[in-house]
């Protein structure tokens, strides 16, 4: 019988100046041991993983790689930015959550040399859409599962299904993310996060790209009221938040007022009639 053959080893070069490394150095320096551990333990998940990078897409991958790493989900996903801001992972394709690391296939490429084999590709980015050889496996076609109202844990469709929830492709440029971008708010971004997670549930890379993208349209304050207002009144869902938030935006008043609802107008002759005492006013 034929072995069957796959792109993935048992070991990669760990330099022994590793930590007086620039990258090393930047994230200790913002994560202490933590980053450390989690680029290291990020290293050898992409060593195993097949064909060497990571679709952070498919939900099972990322939670599986944030639970080797022990740290909670938005410290993960700051992580994975700055990696991506210092280019130790590509930061073009971790706009898709992708995650490729071309330094580690080239610690490794030593491993295909040995078997005679070529080195696994590296997933190539045309029109929107993410391949692997012929394989497309990122759709971003504006048609999206969202836009369905099919959610990742909803879809069995096929694993193309799945990766297109990522709605950041939708009617908008990908581009590899800004360093200030990533780390200018960080503080913000963990607060919304913590909530987010204490009040309505698990992240997902999905989910934290959308509050990213909502604290900069409605604010991180009007962010943090939302979700509040979407746990207190037992609508646990990121559809609930953003509908809140486009509402109060286009009334023109903050979620904390009237618990997201439009205020009532004083000056409305009929206000006082429907209010606790319509009958006696209208008697």
């Amino acid at each position: 019988m034929t072995r069957i053959q796959k792109d993935t080893v048992s070991y990669f070069p760990h330099y022994a100046d590793a930590s007086e490394r620039d990258t090393l150095t930047i994230i200790q320096n913002s994560f202490g041991n933590d980053g450390y551990a989690f680029w290291f333990k990020l290293l050898e998940k992409l060593c195993s993983s097949e064909g060497h990078y990571i679709d952070c897409n498919i939900s099972i991958k990322w939670n599986l790689l944030i639970a080797k790493s022990n740290l909670s989900i938005e410290k993960g996903l700051l992580l994975v930015d700055m990696l991506a801001s210092l280019g130790a992972i590509d930061p073009e394709l971790w706009t898709f959550k992708i995650i490729w690391c071309q330094k580690l296939i080239d610690n490794v490429s030593i491993v295909y040399k040995n078997r005679k084999r070529e080195l696994p590709p590296k997933p190539m980015i045309k029109n929107n859409c993410v391949f692997i050889g012929d394989i497309n496996i990122y759709n971003s076609n504006p048609i999206t599962t969202v836009e369905k109202g099919i959610t990742t844990d909803e879809s069995t469709q096929s694993r193309v299904e799945n990766s297109r929830v990522d709605k950041i492709i939708v009617d908008k440029t990908i581009t590899p993310i800004p360093p200030s971008e990533n780390l200018s708010s960080s503080s913000e971004l963990k607060n919304t996060f913590t909530i987010y997670e204490q009040e309505i549930g698990n992240l997902t890379p999905y989910i934290s790209e959308q509050l990213k993208d909502a604290e900069i349209e409605y604010t991180p304050e009007w962010v943090v009221e939302a979700i509040k207002i979407s746990s207190n009144t037992n609508h646990k869902s990121l559809r609930y938040i953003m509908g809140i938030l486009e509402k109060c935006k286009l009334e023109n008043h903050p979620p904390s007022r009237t618990n997201g609802k439009k205020p009532k107008d004083k000056t409305d002759p009929n206000y006082y009639k429907k209010g606790k005492y319509g009958k006696v006013v209208q008697s």
